[in-house]
């Protein structure tokens, strides 16, 4: 009994994130019942929330071995292989559990979530249109499907079921978004425009439903919504020498002790988000980036077309900052993208490199589009320079990208502007 009563105590602490003290009362029922089946699950199932993946591909392991018709293990060890990106496995589970339980809740889902992982698009496609089945009234599963569909190029399919998970969920971002970028592709673009204009109507500011409208309107020769949203005058602000050498060393060798994203030829990243309070070391960088924010908020607050703009008009009252470092050889891109979540987003150059004669200087490239693209609207390219103390401000829309250069290591702070969550 007493093990029972530890385990409901681990369940309780678990539903409001206390997952260390939720570990040691399992850990000491399992002293009791180091074999119950109930208890190694719950023990999994910390090991999960608190992203100890490997640890639970373990314990699972051992249990499904000893009990293999035990369901809810081979499903926990699904999610466990997917988690540490081993999705060969995680179907391997998936489809376990479908066999023993076929209308398993969740397997089908995340079944066809591997299989796409995998790059078996049509099976993810299949096991999407099977949950679809069990679960209709879902728009999630709807828009997974749709996903599935559009990745192979389905596209017309792929409309379908955006739409279908619309009906569901009229404000279902990730389907609006989609779906204006199915019809971009089909270059429907009137039909884009429209999708597009339904996301911001009920997601007001939304950096995708921007960048979407804009392309949108770029393939339509819509010029006002075009000239609209492309004003880099006004929108991108750009301060040279925001910070002396000597406070630049300090920020680089500050940021350098920090997780940082490192570019690479295929454009791979890795790094950790963090916020000011985090790094006191960066401190004094940190409050001169909320001064720039803040100065261009007030700025473009001021603008006369603010109250009708579609982003102007929805930037945040209250906001707050994240940040992250990158670092770039020589050889690193930076794929072309913009921040979905981000109101603005931002760069802080810690150090660049001098340039030999001839070689290009870095920069920022912004609004990259295909070769119709820029015909249609040749100030969609905006390519700024960078140097050691610049700090660039812009839209979270703006799609940009950063391409290799012979300056060699070039190390920034970026950042994105955040509404205040509460």
């Amino acid at each position: 009994m007493k093990a029972i009563e530890l385990r409901r105590r681990s369940e309780q602490l678990v539903a409001t994130g206390r997952i260390r003290e939720a570990g040691d009362l399992v850990a000491e029922a399992l002293t009791l019942q180091p074999y119950d089946s109930d208890l190694l699950i719950a023990k999994a199932n910390i090991m999960l929330a608190g992203s100890q993946f490997r640890q639970a591909i373990e314990t699972l392991t051992e249990l499904t071995a000893r009990k293999p018709d035990f369901t809810d293990a081979w499903f926990l060890l699904g999610n466990a292989y997917r988690a540490t990106r081993l999705p060969a496995e995680a179907v391997r589970c998936y489809e376990t559990v479908l066999r023993q339980a076929p209308r398993y809740p969740g397997a089908q889902h995340f079944l066809g979530i591997a299989r796409q992982q995998f790059g078996d698009l049509a099976g993810a496609e299949r096991a999407f249109e099977a949950a679809c089945e069990l679960r209709p009234e879902l728009a999630l599963l709807r828009w997974r499907l749709g996903v599935a569909q559009h990745l192979q190029g389905r596209l017309e399919p792929a409309i379908a079921s955006y739409r279908q998970a619309l009906r569901r969920d009229p404000a279902h971002h990730a389907s609006l978004s989609n779906l204006s970028q199915a019809l971009i592709e089909l270059e429907r673009d009137t039909d884009a425009m429209a999708a597009a204009r339904q996301h911001l109507a009920h997601a007001p500011g939304h950096a995708m439903a921007l960048a979407n409208l804009l392309y949108a309107a770029i393939g339509a020769e819509h010029q006002p919504t075009v000239s609209a949203l492309l004003r880099h005058e006004t929108f991108v602000a750009v301060r040279d020498g925001a910070l002396d050498p000597a406070e630049l060393n300090s920020a680089a060798a500050a940021l350098s002790r920090q997780p940082i994203a490192l570019g690479s030829a295929d454009g791979a990243f890795l790094g950790r988000e963090f916020t000011a309070e985090e790094q006191p070391e960066l401190s004094s960088v940190t409050e001169v980036i909320r001064a720039s924010v803040a100065e261009h908020f007030t700025a473009l607050r001021s603008d006369s077309d603010a109250q009708n703009h579609p982003w102007l008009s929805a930037l945040p009252a209250r906001w707050q900052l994240r940040f992250w470092g990158e670092a770039y050889d020589s050889a690193s891109l930076e794929p072309t993208h913009c921040h979905p979540r981000a109101a603005m987003s931002g760069l802080l150059y810690l150090d660049v490199p001098a340039t030999s004669d001839g070689d290009a200087a870095p920069a920022v490239t912004f609004n990259v589009g295909d070769e119709a693209f820029l015909n249609r609207a040749p100030e969609s390219l905006f390519r700024q320079p960078v140097a050691a103390g610049t700090l660039l401000v812009f839209p979270g829309y703006y799609f940009h990208q950063t391409l290799p250069a012979a300056a060699s290591p070039r190390v920034r702070l970026a950042f994105d502007v955040l509404p205040e969550s509460g």
